[in-house]
């Protein structure tokens, strides 16, 4: 069984003493207006009343923030035209047009009836100088121009609860505007699919879906860098050498050595590869060495073969010859 809820604003005047309401005539009509006052939307009474339906997220997704003027009005206008007046308060709503704040008694689909002009109301809840302080203005009637924004100030509280509701379920979205198309209601209720996908393709799309109502593709600059290559490779060192004697071809996959004298340290190091090059009218051979930084056959030099070796060579001049051989 549903609940009604009845406005005290419809049944305080019945509620008087007979001798109150002769003696003192107009306090039926204060009192009357005192409670339609709180219970307006957003007043303290509609929020005490309605708390149960303010914190469901679908009531609190679909707020009118304006609408436009469709006519111009002069300082004594009591019915407003406008676009339209979906999702303002039936009756005693609060509206802003520039700065002139505006109640009225009833709406059509398009206008505002029964206006009440330089009215004084909540314009804000968020003071610039004062963090915690509301905003309340005074205004004087005045003239507007057609298509002047047609600000709600009945629903300034329930943005600000929405907020709040907002930083709660969705952090990080509660002073960010949704995309016009979005159903709000639906992405807040399965935001828990947004987080738990944080940081991942899917979650950025979503997030650009939500705020701008775009499909987005994601770019990754490394997906568009040259890399290294990731084979095994070799690194050789190459020595040409003059035949002496012997079939220096024979020497691949074997192990050549250096011996060890007053100028020359001992090294080895395996031959990999023999080419035969020809220089003028004279035959050499270059033999590649695998490295010890090669991949495929780690530490196979041993010893600074060949560095030391010509340097002994190009500081005592003493060898014009270097045989190599074979063990």
């Amino acid at each position: 069984m549903s609940e009604t809820r009845i406005d005290v604003s419809l049944i305080v005047q019945g509620q008087l003493p007979s001798f109150v309401r002769e003696e003192y005539p107009l306090v039926e009509e204060f009192l009357s207006q005192y409670y339609t006052a709180i219970e307006s939307q957003s007043g303290p009474s509609d929020i005490i009343q309605n708390i149960d339906n303010y914190v469901k997220i679908d009531n609190l997704t679909n707020l009118v923030d304006s609408t436009s003027l469709s006519a111009e009005i002069t300082t004594t206008s009591t019915t407003i035209n406008v676009e339209t007046t979906a999702g303002f308060p039936d009756s005693y709503g609060l509206i802003q047009i520039d700065s002139e704040i505006i109640t009225y008694t009833g709406k059509t689909s398009t206008s505002f009836t029964g206006c009440v002009r330089g009215f004084s109301g909540i314009s804000s809840y968020q003071d610039s100088t004062v963090t915690d302080k509301l905003v309340f203005s005074t205004s004087q009637a005045a003239e507007h121009e057609d298509n002047s924004i047609v600000k709600n100030l009945s629903i300034l509280f329930l943005k600000e609860f929405y907020k709040k509701v907002k930083k709660q379920i969705v952090p990080g979205f509660e002073d960010k505007e949704f995309y016009s198309g979005l159903n709000e209601s639906l992405f807040i209720k399965q935001s828990k699919d947004f987080y738990s996908s944080k940081g991942t393709d899917s979650s950025i799309k979503i997030l650009f879906k939500a705020l701008y109502g775009e499909d987005v593709q994601i770019i990754r600059p490394k997906d568009y860098l040259i890399q290294l290559s990731d084979s095994k490779f070799e690194v050789n060192r190459n020595l040409v050498v003059e035949k002496i004697s012997g079939n220096i071809e024979e020497l691949v996959n074997t192990t050549i050595y250096q011996d060890k004298n007053d100028y020359i340290n001992s090294a080895s190091a395996a031959i990999s590869k023999v080419e035969k090059i020809i220089r003028g009218n004279k035959e050499y051979y270059m033999l590649s060495v695998e490295d010890s930084k090669g991949i495929t056959t780690p530490g196979v030099i041993e010893g600074s073969f060949f560095l030391q070796f010509i340097q002994k060579l190009n500081l005592l001049k003493k060898y014009q010859q270097v045989q190599m051989f074979s063990r």
